[in-house]
């Protein structure tokens, strides 16, 4: 395997990333290092570069080229990285399918579920088997609308007790006066879905009045001091808007693709291509940002079925929240007990199902990075897990923009 054969190089103005895709392994560096890079790759050697760049030392070669070995950029494994199923981080308890809104992209309008409702037993019984796995996983309590649910206080705080880190996903307007203090006591972190600056860009998503009482519920949040955060829905629509949401709220504020699945599928006009979502949020000056801590890590997987796993209000089990369907239920946790789900057969292809088992992922040079994105994202535009979405072009600008961005320079 030759060694030149397999660097990549990326280029954005003046700066170049340079990467060995088989161990995920990178530096960004200028144009003198990319040549520095190329010709040692080649030789082994720096002395063929040395004789035709000028003001360049043979010490300040070595400098950098030392810093690249022990970047690991030179490296070639012996064997192809194996994945490991994660630890379980992130259980979702969908607490009712019932929601208080009708937002016009929500994605669980087309969910396959009964409409029989776990009882706080139930529950019970499923924290303390997720609590053998981990006892530090997040409990995140969804729906639906979640506060909707006539049991969510008592299973919380079960799950509380249990020592459980809770989560609540929410669009806020039931939060009152009457419960706050219960939810802030209950609730480590709370996540608000928010998708404008003002009333007119968030209620023509999520009805007329709706912004009001989520901006109620923040001022009360606010007050009683909980952590919480805010999601938007970026569409066609608002992703003009990017810029003021990030002014007005800073670093509370994530922002997630429009998924095309449920109601969204009525509304086709508000779908993003991969290269749309990229360029809206560079031009709002929010550079798509890929955690450095991957430069030591191997991603060869989203947290399908392993790290993360989703139960449905009637207590069937699936290994994703956006994926509630048919196909992907693994069992019902009235008839199974978390044991037996948890480490089935079913369950375990979806934990082994790795970007190798994706067409265009498999042969991705940013595959070890990447680890295949969102799995339900691509079965949200193609009807598989197995075959890669177009959207995979925000995942590439955003993993090259974002590492040539945030890395060091390394400049020769």
């Amino acid at each position: 395997m030759q060694l030149e054969n397999i660097l990549k190089v990326y280029q954005r103005g003046e700066k170049f990333l340079i990467l060995n895709p088989l161990v995920s392994a990178w530096i960004v560096t200028n144009l003198n290092g990319v040549l520095l890079v190329k010709t040692y790759a080649e030789t082994q050697s720096s002395a063929e570069f040395l004789k035709h760049a000028k003001n360049i030392s043979a010490p300040s070669a070595e400098k950098f080229l030392n810093k690249a070995r022990g970047e690991g950029l030179f490296k070639i494994p012996a064997a192809p990285f194996f994945h490991t199923p994660y630890t379980l981080r992130a259980v979702y308890l969908n607490m009712t399918a019932r929601c208080n809104l009708n937002c016009i992209y929500c994605f669980a309008a087309e969910r396959q579920e009964s409409n029989f409702q776990m009882t706080f037993d139930d529950y019970k019984k499923i924290l303390d088997g997720v609590k053998n796995y981990n006892l530090r996983a997040e409990i995140i309590f969804t729906g639906g609308e979640p506060l909707l649910a006539e049991n969510i206080f008592p299973v919380a705080e079960y799950s509380k007790k249990l020592g459980f880190k809770n989560k609540l996903m929410t669009n806020a307007t039931l939060i009152t006066e009457k419960n706050i203090e219960k939810i802030v006591g209950l609730f480590d972190s709370i996540k608000i879905s928010l998708d404008g600056s003002t009333a007119e860009k968030h209620d023509f998503y999520r009805g007329r009045g709706s912004y009001e009482r989520t901006i109620k519920a923040v001022e009360l949040l606010e007050k009683f001091g909980a952590d919480f955060s805010f999601a938007m829905v970026v569409t066609k629509n608002n992703c003009g808007d990017i810029s003021a949401m990030a002014e007005k709220w800073g670093g509370r504020l994530i922002f997630q693709p429009l998924f095309p699945l449920g109601n969204a599928k009525d509304n086709k006009n508000l779908y993003l291509t991969g290269k749309d979502y990229f360029d809206a949020l560079k031009a709002a000056g929010v550079v798509p940002f890929v955690d450095l801590q991957t430069k030591v890590q191997v991603i060869l997987k989203c947290a399908l079925g392993d790290a993360e796993i989703s139960v449905s209000s009637s207590g069937e089990v699936y290994p994703c929240q956006l994926l509630h369907h048919d196909i992907f239920k693994i069992g019902n946790l009235k008839e199974n007990s978390f044991d037996e789900i948890y480490n089935s057969e079913k369950l375990y292809k979806f934990k082994m199902h790795t970007a190798d088992c994706i067409e265009k992922c498999k042969d991705c040079d940013l595959k070890l990075i990447c680890g295949g994105a969102c799995q339900a994202r691509h079965f949200s535009e193609t009807g598989s897990l197995d075959i890669a979405g177009d959207f995979c072009k925000y995942e590439r600008n955003g993993i090259i923009e974002g590492l040539i961005s945030a890395a060091n320079l390394q400049a020769v």
